[in-house]
Formats: C-alpha cells, sequence, structure tokens
C-alpha cells in the first residue's frame, strides 16, 4: 500500500481507495497510539468486545467526543439473551460521539432490540 498524504487514500495496484471511516477491532480496542493515529485522517469507530468498558472508557478519557464506539460482546454468535444491552446506556453516559452496536447475533432481532436501547 501507497499514500499520497490525502487523508486516507490508498493506492492497491493500480486503483486508489478512499475510506469515510476506520473500525478498530475489539482486539485492537485499547490501542491508542493506533486510535490517535487514525483520527489524523477520518473518522473512527472502535468495537469494545472482550474489553472491561470502566478500563476501556479512561483510556479514551479526553478522545471519547471524537470517538464512536460500538459495543460488542465477542462471542460467535451470541445467543439471544446475551447482548447485555445494558452497557449502551453505560456507553452513552460516558459522552462518546457516538454508541453502536457491533453484532455477533445469530438472530437478527437482537438488532430491533439494539435500536430500541438506543444506539445511534
Amino acid at each position: 500500500q501507497e499514500s499520497r498524504g490525502l487523508g486516507s487514500m490508498y493506492k492497491r495496484q493500480d486503483q486508489w481507495f478512499k475510506f469515510e471511516f476506520w473500525k478498530v477491532p475489539s482486539a485492537e480496542c485499547e490501542s491508542r497510539t493506533l486510535v490517535e493515529f487514525l483520527l489524523n485522517y477520518d473518522d473512527v469507530y472502535i468495537s469494545t468486545g472482550g474489553a472491561d468498558l470502566k478500563s476501556f472508557g479512561e483510556v479514551y478519557k479526553e478522545l471519547r467526543p471524537k470517538l464512536n464506539v460500538m459495543h460488542c460482546i465477542a462471542n460467535y454468535p451470541v445467543l439471544s439473551g446475551f447482548q447485555s444491552f445494558g452497557c449502551v446506556a453505560y456507553l452513552r453516559e460516558q459522552g462518546w460521539k457516538s454508541v453502536g452496536y457491533s453484532s455477533h447475533d445469530g438472530d437478527y432481532e437482537c438488532a430491533f432490540v439494539a435500536m430500541g436501547v438506543g444506539i445511534d
């Protein structure tokens, strides 16, 4: 990959790609160095699967208004009833730019429940 210094424009083979946002996977959710780097270019979304939400929030305390956080359960698939949707309200109280849901659900109906609990 090659960067032209135009935000997130990357050339692969003979084609240029423009990324409008970056999604940081759960396994890297507390990698502040990575997130700060990505914030220089585009909107950043971070999945929280497996993270302790209190320590996760502390890692990004002053960056919360700039970051989109996505509540996530890291299991594949997540059985109905194990989504921990109460975490959405907790994340919303912390002042993130937006709060979403990164679904690994086996049942699509869980997405409707997520909308009902206040994801953006």
